[in-house]
């Protein structure tokens, strides 16, 4: 299913619009030389430091809150409407284990982020609703269901930092508005959740190696359809009774955010992920699309992800991981 990372050649003209959306050219936008490179405004708020904590933003040890408070979707907003405003929801406490529950754009909203801090960080809805866009876009492409015969692929450019760092902001958000427990136990009532990894994340736009994102491809690699069933499951490192990480589900793939060691046998996590991956390619009999994920460090050991497709009646290809 994974292969060694390989060049890329890009199929956008350099003084064409770049396809990040930014509206300006690609050759001075996310063309940086032979790289290609998503670049993530600031995500702390301007200066100057208000001096102000507000007890109800997670965030407030900055001392730069604002005044107000805004209600926040723990799961952006963005992400809600790029699911065609409806997601099936499965992880969390009130659902009941092996269902899911069906909530709307307008729900799931908690006043847990003071407004200063909720805008610097609306980059990252705003991206992390594009990369679920393009991801939806090729899944419907290649489903069992499509009747088109084009082989016409489809390529986009996204930013794994941003995808990352939204992870990360989920997982705060889920904490914070109470909703994530085990056993019966609110786990904020019983674990601890450091801000300091996600902020120090936030100033630089990652997470120091080994932690970080990594790609879980359900069912060896093969997508057959869309899977519209979300889940949000935080990962504890229960020794030190700590929230280290996150595990998100939508769309058929799994991503775990680690902001912290912990517990975490890397090794072990290695051999069942991919940290960083670089190029998902999706193949059919017909065509293949692309999705370049850009990452802050230009060597890291970002690999191509490889997902066969198939038809309903067709076997499905077997994905081989390499190292």
């Amino acid at each position: 299913m994974a292969a060694p990372r390989r060049p890329l050649i890009p199929p956008w003209n350099a003084i064409g619009p770049c396809p990040c959306g930014s509206g300006r050219r690609f050759g001075g936008c996310c063309l940086a030389g032979a790289e290609l490179r998503v670049r993530l405004p600031s995500l702390v708020p301007p200066p100057p430091i208000t001096r102000y904590a507000h007890p109800r933003c997670y965030l407030r040890s900055t001392n730069d809150c604002s005044a107000k408070i805004s209600g926040e979707h723990f799961i952006s907003k963005n992400v809600f409407e790029a699911m065609q405003g409806e997601i099936e929801f499965g992880g969390l406490p009130w659902i009941e284990s092996g269902t899911t529950v069906t909530y709307g754009v307008n729900s799931l909203v908690s006043n847990i982020l003071c407004k200063r801090h909720n805008e610097a960080l609306s980059p990252l809805d705003a991206e992390a609703g594009r990369i679920f866009r393009s991801l939806q876009d090729i899944c419907l492409n290649l489903s069992p269901k499509t009747q088109s015969l084009s082989r016409k692929g489809k390529w986009f450019l996204v930013s794994g930092q941003a995808l990352e760092l939204w992870c990360l902001k989920t997982l705060f958000g889920v904490f914070h508005a109470k909703l994530a427990s085990r056993q019966g136990e609110r786990l904020i009532d019983t674990h601890t959740l450091d801000p300091a990894p996600f902020l120090a994340a936030l100033e630089n736009h990652s997470l120091p190696p080994p932690c970080g994102l990594y790609l879980r491809a359900k069912q060896d690699g093969v997508i057959s359809g869309i899977d519209e069933k979300v889940t949000a499951v935080p990962i504890g490192d229960e020794e030190r009774k700590a929230i280290i990480g996150i595990r998100i589900g939508m769309l058929g793939f799994e991503f775990d955010v680690l902001m912290r060691p912990g517990e975490i046998d890397f090794p072990l996590l290695a051999k069942e992920t991919v940290y960083h991956p670089w190029q998902l390619l999706f193949r059919s009999r017909l065509r293949q699309h692309m999705v370049a994920m850009t990452w802050a460090d230009s060597i890291s050991s970002a690999t191509v992800v490889e997902f066969a497709t198939y038809r309903d009646g067709m076997r499905p290809a077997q994905g081989n991981r390499q190292q």
